[in-house]
Formats: C-alpha cells, structure tokens, sequence
C-alpha cells in the first residue's frame, strides 16, 4: 500500500513543503489538519501489560488525506491483536475505521477547534469484530500557553455494539449498544526545533463497567520535515486499565499528490 501511495507522491525532499504535524504518539489528536492533496502515515506498534495477560498490536496504521485547508479524511487500517495468557489465547484483526477532521480555527486567544466524526466498519475477525457500523465523534480543542507550552483536549463519544452469545448453541442472542465517554488532556513541551514531549490523561467511561483509566508520557523527533519517530509509555491508575503499555511509532508526509 505504502509503495503504491509513494509512486503516486512527488519525491518529498524534507528539506521543503509542509512540516508534518501527526496525532501520534498521544491519543489526544492535533486539532490541525493534513495540508490539501498531501497524504500522512502513521504507524506503530504497541507491548501491553494485563492484568491477565498480554498483548501485542501492530501496525496501528492511520492514512490522512487532506482535502480542503481545513479538512481531512482519515483512514484508520485495521490491526492485528495477539492477546497472550488468556485461554483461549486471541488472534486477529480489528474493524476499520473512517472518518474525518473539520479544523474551525484559529480562533481567538490561541485557541484551535476541530470536530473528528467517524464510523467503525465490521472488517474484524469474529472474536474482535462488533459486527456492526458504530458512529463515534471527537472534539478536540488545544490552546498555546506560550512558544514553549501547548495545552489540548479531546472529549469523545464512541458507541459500541456489543453481542451477546447464547450458551447453548453459540448464537447471537441480544445486541447492545454501549455508550464510551473518553475525555483526555495533554501537555505538550517543545524540546527545540525538531522534538516535543508530552504527559497525558485518558479515561474511558461507560455505564456498569469499571472506568479505563490511564496516565502516559511520551515523545517524538522529527527526522527530517516529512518523517517522525516517536515513543509512548504509560500505566493504569484502575483496575479496569492495564497495568502498563510500551509504544513505537513512525509517520511519513507523502509528497503532493499528482
């Protein structure tokens, strides 16, 4: 895909165009979007600690198309999770999602807006898979404290579909639909020109089910204009979370499209 994508792009020096701005390595996403007819990769790959297991996914791939000066639309590829220590031990890929970015802003006081909606597409194996299109919606709002200093935000909503199995003959016996509300922040520090660090927050909220709640650090350097590495680890501060999380990233900004 990457190759295909590559021989369509015009070469990217990194020394000239745009500078590439990713969502990775946190989870709270930048409120800014893909520069028109420019298309972004992120990937990475993810060690997780559970309280039952272990689990490990890859290649956690995003494609960001840039349409408008202000909007984007986003591919998320689907992954593939192992979880260990578990039995049965699980396998697989998870659904796709699509979705786009809205950048309102800059608005006054330093202050950026953009609204993230999206769907899910049930293109998972049966054991990840909801087996059905769930709407989801993000905003994200981020505010420069000062040329050192950024401060941002994210408030989500993610309905999820979630089947349950008869006993007797395995099948399908009522479908849910679960609210997740997922408010996070971050703190983000610029360690000179190409690298940045962060702190962060993540909860994960949803009616009779203990929160998801975790605390993470990270931080990224840019290689050259178009091309970022990064790192991520963090820990569970509920017993729903996981107890810890190692992740590694890389992010190109393809050249113009032709």
């Amino acid at each position: 895909m990457f190759l295909a994508l590559s021989a369509n792009a015009q070469t990217f020096t990194g020394s000239t165009g745009p500078e590439i701005d990713t969502d990775r390595p946190s989870v709270t996403p930048t409120p800014f979007t893909v520069p028109p007819n420019y298309i972004q990769a992120e990937n990475g790959l993810a060690l997780t600690k559970e309280s039952s297991g272990r689990s490990f996914n890859v290649p956690q791939t995003q494609l960001r198309l840039g349409l408008l000066p202000r909007a984007e639309l986003r591919l998320a590829v689907p992954n593939y999770l192992l979880l260990q220590g578990v039995q049965p031990a699980v396998s697989g890929v998870s659904d796709m999602s699509v979705g786009a970015k809205i950048r309102i802003g800059p608005l006054p006081g330093r202050f950026d807006l953009a609204v993230i909606p999206g769907f899910t597409v049930p293109t998972g194996s049966n054991a990840l898979t909801s087996n059905a299109v769930d709407p989801f919606v993000q905003i994200v709002a981020g505010r420069q404290l000062s040329q050192n200093w950024t401060i941002r935000s994210a408030h989500g909503v993610f309905i999820k579909t979630e089947a349950e199995e008869s006993q007797n003959q395995g099948e399908v016996a009522s479908v849910d639909k679960n609210v997740v509300y997922q408010p996070t922040c971050d703190l983000i520090r610029k360690l000179g020109p190409k690298g940045d660090c962060f702190v962060e927050y993540v909860g994960n909220f949803q009616r009779s089910t203990r929160s998801n709640q975790i605390i993470d650090a990270g931080a990224l350097y840019r290689l050259r204009r178009n091309q970022q590495v990064s790192a991520r680890f963090g820990f569970g501060v509920t017993s729903a979370a996981p107890t810890a999380f190692v992740e590694f990233g890389y992010s190109l900004l393809l050249g113009k499209l032709h």
